[in-house]
């Protein structure tokens, strides 16, 4: 997967598009996915357009467009598809996966909402706060511009727990931590890996806005300490420690709290890549009715911090469990869900599993993670789950931001 992005990215930067190409403006004309410079053909014109929006550098109200293969997600697959179009070769028929079914699914198209084209063609500049664990002070903030375009409680179980422990790849690609209250207790939380160095969260697993259960004090900072641990396939914590570097959280938090406003990255010293981790790639799924979300399979790997064993009494896990459900609703806001999760899952990957089936192939191929959102809220009414949906705003954040250092 990442050996392809990095041929396509080179085949574009040898035809000198990438970063040249301007989108034109939204037209009532239809056109073709894929079509996105509406000239009528889908060319590697089209194709620096996805890149640059995968990018996070470019926002687009045309957003069905660069949803080339029509699973009403844009992530390296719409990329790839384009270029064996370009190349003559089959894109082939990609569906979601569900294992708790064995079975495949097509997504169910539906035409594009206009008031969340707006929101896709967003040009909102967004300010980060940055804190230095080396130094144990705040930094200087930061700003990104596309060119276009609190504390873990009260997490629910939705009907009876499904949760399964799996062997899976994905597992390397979490990571527990465990943050240093000034009151001596501690928060545990989940972690995804994004990047060689990055590592994805919700806000409120990094920085304490809470009352101190012991002083009464308000606390509204940084944590000081975070111990990041590394887990096998198996699920199980391998004995591996990473050394944090930087966490950043958008300047909005903790004054709004709303799902959308909740995520958070941690740079670490050690390269993740070398160490054999899993790296989740990052989707968007917006720009259509939010109601075609519904029959999607998605699931939520992380570590509850809470469980309960068999005479009911809750006792403190470390294993990574992983469980499927359904998205209940999609906005630009929140990711609604009725996945499984409690204490401690907070920060854990909201992710979808496709599989892709080319004509001159009788089977699907293997499984592809996407990640649309990160798990962070509960629902008062207890029903659903709450997730910050992965938009072009965190994409540039974690994949292309200019301002980390480890």
């Amino acid at each position: 997967m990442k050996k392809f992005f990095k041929k396509a990215v080179a085949m574009l930067a040898m035809l000198g598009l990438i970063g040249n190409a301007m989108p034109l403006s939204v037209s009532a004309v239809k056109y073709e996915p894929g079509d996105i410079d509406h000239d009528g053909y889908v060319t590697a014109a089209d194709a620096s357009f996805v890149h640059q929006y995968l990018c996070g550098l470019l926002s687009s109200a045309n957003y069905n467009e660069y949803d080339v293969d029509q699973n009403l997600i844009v992530d390296h697959h719409d990329l790839e598809y384009i270029n064996t179009i370009v190349l003559g070769k089959d894109g082939g028929t990609r569906r979601y996966y569900s294992r708790k079914y064995f079975c495949t699914m097509p997504a169910v198209t539906v035409p594009e909402n206009p008031e969340l084209n707006i929101y896709a063609g967003s040009t909102e500049s967004r300010t980060y706060r940055r804190y230095s664990y080396k130094d144990k002070k705040e930094l200087k903030a930061y700003t990104l511009t596309p060119s276009t375009a609190t504390v873990n409680t009260g997490r629910t179980v939705v009907g009876t727990d499904e949760r399964k422990q799996k062997t899976l790849n994905e597992n390397t690609g979490i990571v527990h931590l465990t943050c240093n209250k000034h009151n001596g207790k501690t928060s545990v939380s989940t972690g995804f890996i994004v990047g060689d160095h990055v590592i994805a969260t919700a806000a409120h697993c990094v920085y304490w806005n809470k009352e101190d259960e012991v002083t009464g004090n308000m606390h509204n900072e940084f944590y000081d300490n975070i111990t990041i641990e590394l887990y096998g396939k198996d699920g199980k914590l391998n004995g591996k420690k990473l050394t944090a570097v930087e966490a950043h959280i958008w300047e909005k938090y903790p004054e709004d709290k709303n799902a959308y406003v909740d995520y958070a990255l941690i740079t670490v010293e050690e390269n993740l890549s070398e160490l054999d981790c899993f790296q989740f790639d990052l989707g968007t799924a917006y720009n259509v009715n939010p109601t075609s979300y519904r029959a999607v399979p998605i699931y939520a790997t992380g570590c509850p911090g809470h469980m309960e064993d068999e005479s009911g009494k809750e006792k403190f896990n470390e294993i990574l469990y992983t469980a499927e459900g359904r998205i209940s609703d999609k906005s630009n806001v929140q990711l609604c869900f009725d996945v499984d999760v409690t204490k401690g899952q907070s920060g854990s990957p909201l992710y979808t599993i496709t599989k892709n089936k080319l004509k001159s192939e009788n089977k699907y191929g293997e499984e592809e993670i996407t990640v649309l959102g990160i798990c962070n809220k509960e629902n008062v009414d207890l029903s659903v789950n709450y997730g910050c949906p992965i938009t072009s705003y965190q994409i540039q954040f974690y994949k292309y931001n200019a301002y980390l250092n480890y």
